[in-house]
């Protein structure tokens, strides 16, 4: 019961982080995938690195490895705040005057 429900919840998490990464363009269903790949390649980068720097303190500090579930789970909540930011940015900047 507890490893399923444990993978649900890492399901859940990663669905909800491409939910947060997609960029929709409305009728135009090729430059709305071509935009959600670009802003998954354009931010995994810098999650992969707090991820790993997460990963060697959390060695450093306990003396104990991380699993993948685990590491999964501190890439994909690095993500959601990171697309958290991301779209402050982009609709304040798309909201400046002129």
């Amino acid at each position: 019961m507890g490893k399923t429900r444990e993978n649900l919840t890492l399901l859940l998490l990663a669905l909800f982080y491409l939910l947060c990464s997609t960029r929709y363009f409305p009728g135009r269903p090729a430059e709305s995938l071509l935009a959600t790949a670009r802003q998954v390649l354009t931010l995994a980068p810098f999650l992969v690195g707090g991820t790993l720097l997460a990963r060697t303190l959390f060695h450093r500090f306990t003396g104990e490895y991380l699993g993948w579930s685990r590491l999964a789970r501190i890439y994909l909540t690095l993500g959601l705040i990171g697309e958290f930011f991301l779209g402050l940015y982009h609709y304040l900047a798309l909201n400046q005057p002129v």
